[in-house]
């Protein structure tokens, strides 16, 4: 009768030429997997990994993610977020309630509802629009300020300024204290000295502080 290979037992043979008793013991401590890992010549089965074989035709990093997402190889980026239905050719890195979509829609829908909570949805103006967002309205619609020229001199114009106070909201949180408008007509293209020329006639005419 054949009997188990280790030293001082005379167990009767199971498998890999150790008793029941022995056979699990180096069993549950994966001696047997350490073995079979050591076979010469055996890699990864995924295209360009030069890790040595673990598990199932894979390397430990590869055969881990197989067991967390049920794919050996990582989706591409088209395959994980797909594309932005508003803009075909860029992926939908971000996901806001429940709608995947580009960072630049999720930048717009930011500003144009403005934050999480208001019950606005996309593509639908909200009431609650800060000192950015005003400025972006103005960008979205009539483009940069240095795609102009300054109303006031003809040079190259940097910057959005406001033209009246009529219809302005005083700015809670970012630029505190700075008046904006939520009418994108109610801004001009200008450069910086006229900018600021025209602000000092605006806040001295109307007395509201120091806001620049």
């Amino acid at each position: 009768m054949k009997t188990c290979k280790e030293e001082g037992c005379e167990g009767k043979h199971v498998a890999r030429g150790y008793c029941s008793k022995h056979y699990y013991h180096y069993k549950n401590r994966g001696v047997f997997t350490s073995l079979r890992r050591k076979e010469a010549g055996r890699g990864c089965a995924v295209e360009e990994c030069d890790n040595k074989h673990y598990s199932r035709d894979y390397c430990r990093k590869h055969y881990a993610r197989l067991l967390r997402s049920g794919s050996a190889v990582p989706p591409t980026p088209e395959e994980k977020y797909g594309f932005c239905p508003t803009h075909p050719d860029t992926l939908a890195t971000v996901r806001y309630d429940g709608v995947r979509m580009c960072k630049p829609c999720y930048a717009r829908l930011f500003y144009y509802n403005g934050p999480k909570g208001t019950g606005s949805r996309f593509g639908v103006r909200s009431e609650y629009v800060d000192y950015a967002g005003a400025h972006y309205r103005i960008r979205t619609e009539r483009g940069r300020a240095s795609e102009h020229d300054c109303v006031d001199c003809g040079q190259k114009a940097e910057e959005w300024s406001l033209d009246t106070l009529e219809n302005t909201i005083i700015a809670k949180k970012g630029r505190a204290g700075s008046p904006y408008s939520l009418v994108v007509s109610d801004y001009s293209p200008r450069c910086k000295e006229c900018h600021i020329s025209h602000d000092v006639f605006l806040r001295d005419g109307k007395g509201y502080g120091n806001w620049e």
